[in-house]
C-alpha cells in the first residue's frame, strides 16, 4: 500500500520558488527560469535602440528635405539656369524668361556655362538634369547651370550680374558670338553659296 498523506502535505514534485512551493498540478508545465527577467530587460534595451535609430534617420531625411527645399545660405548664394529660359524657340508658357527678341536660338547647358565662366562667375554644371517643361528629351536639351550671384556677405560676386536675369541677358547675348557657333553659320553660308551657284551653272543651255 502507498504512503498516507499527513495533512498539509501534497503530492507529486514542486518547484522552489521564492517564499514557498508550488505543487505541479494540472498537466505538464514548465520550469520557472531565473534569468527571464533578465531577458526581458535585454529585450527591452534592444526595443529602444531601435526606436532611437529610427529617430535619428527620421531627423536625417527631413534635415534633407529642409535643405533641398528650403532657402539655405547655398540655395540663395546661386542660382539656376536652365536653356529654356533663354531660348527664342521657348514661349513663355514653356519656360522663357527674357524678352523674345533678347533669347537665343536653341543654346545649351555647355554654352551658358562657357560664357559664364569666362565672365568670372563660379559656375557649376548639371548634365543629368532635366526642365520640367521640357517636352524633347534629346542631349542638347539636357543640362542646368547653377551659378554663384551672391557671396557669404550677401554681396553680388560681380558687380554687372546683381540678378539673375541680368545673367541670362548676358549668356543670350554672349552665346551667338562663341566660335563654336559662328563658325557654323560660316560653314552653312559656304554651302548655300555652293548649291545656288550649281543651280545656276546647270541653268545655262548650251549654245
Amino acid at each position: 500500500m502507498g504512503r498516507r498523506l499527513v495533512h498539509g502535505e501534497v503530492s507529486g514534485p514542486v518547484i522552489q520558488t521564492v517564499g514557498r512551493d508550488l505543487p505541479l498540478t494540472g498537466g505538464p508545465q514548465q520550469r520557472v527560469c531565473p534569468g527571464s527577467g533578465a531577458r526581458t530587460r535585454c529585450r527591452g534595451r534592444e526595443e529602444r535602440v531601435l526606436v532611437a535609430f529610427y529617430m535619428a534617420v527620421l531627423r536625417l531625411v527631413v534635415s534633407l528635405l529642409v535643405l533641398c527645399f528650403c532657402d539655405s545660405p547655398l540655395t540663395t548664394r546661386f542660382i539656376c539656369i536652365y536653356p529654356a529660359y533663354i531660348n527664342n524657340k521657348k514661349t513663355i508658357a514653356e519656360g522663357r524668361r527674357i524678352p523674345l527678341d533678347k533669347a537665343v536660338e536653341n543654346p545649351t547647358s555647355t554654352e551658358i556655362q562657357d560664357v559664364c565662366a569666362a565672365v568670372g562667375l563660379n559656375v557649376l554644371l548639371e548634365k543629368n538634369k532635366m526642365y520640367p517643361r521640357e517636352w524633347n528629351r534629346d542631349a542638347q536639351y539636357r543640362g542646368r547651370v547653377r551659378i554663384q550671384l551672391k557671396t557669404e556677405d550677401d554681396k553680388p560676386c560681380q558687380p554687372q550680374f546683381p540678378t539673375r536675369k541680368a545673367v541670362m541677358l548676358y549668356a543670350a547675348e554672349t552665346i551667338p558670338k562663341l566660335k563654336t557657333r559662328t563658325q557654323k553659320m560660316g560653314s552653312s553660308d559656304q554651302n548655300l553659296q555652293q548649291g545656288e551657284g550649281g543651280k545656276k551653272g546647270k541653268g545655262k543651255k548650251k549654245k
